[in-house]
């Protein structure tokens, strides 16, 4: 085989070999963007024909404000996944610390830890009333006192059963909240009082 055969027998499988890589590539990207629909067509249709409680229901950490007693196994903790490591929710002091990142959760028994998967949806219930807004949000301190797996039931004639993850919260900073809220209102309303001229004042 002479060099120029060899060079040509290279070229035509370094192009069989990119052709293969290619068809490859194509038909991940083909398989994601179905995922990707079908996922996007399936959270619609729950949306759309609601979920129901079966009963079944799963505490994983449950703390009683009122008695200030822990009321689950003790070796027992909930960790929210941050960008370098886990943080246990009993700690999480603040609605920003607990909603902040992504909704990846896991649970340590006595060290070991298992990544809590197949959630459809995590919700935070707040146990008390306290006036949240865009100003207030980032100042609520709270304290986690429950966190459950939930089951649900797909209405309609598709009954999958699926698992929410359900985080109870108390505000524990109400009066503090309420006011910021009320100082921001007195504030607001004497700088509309001080920008509106009225008559027998220069304009």
């Amino acid at each position: 085989m002479t060099m120029n055969q060899f060079n040509d027998t290279l070229v035509d499988v370094s192009l069989k070999v990119f052709d293969v890589v290619i068809a490859i590539g194509l038909v991940l990207l083909s398989a994601f963007v179905i995922m990707v629909i079908l996922a996007i067509v399936f959270r619609t249709y729950v949306y759309w024909r609601g979920v129901t409680p079966t009963g079944a229901t799963s505490a994983l950490y449950e703390y009683d404000t009122s008695t200030s007693k822990l009321m689950t196994d003790p070796r027992v903790s909930v960790l929210k996944e941050k960008p370098h490591a886990y943080v246990d929710v009993a700690i999480i002091n603040t609605l920003k610390q607990l909603k902040r990142g992504r909704d990846e959760y896991c649970v340590s028994v006595g060290g070991t830890s298992e990544r809590i998967t197949d959630v459809y949806n995590v919700e935070y219930v707040a146990t008390n009333n306290a006036p949240i807004n865009s100003m207030t949000r980032d100042l609520a301190n709270i304290r986690v006192t429950k966190v459950s797996l939930v089951e649900v039931r797909v209405n309609g004639l598709l009954r999958w059963t699926l698992k929410n993850l359900v985080i109870e919260y108390e505000i524990t900073n109400v009066d503090d909240l309420k006011r910021i809220i009320q100082t921001e209102k007195q504030t607001n309303e004497q700088l509309h009082q001080l920008l509106t001229p009225t008559k027998g004042e220069t304009a």
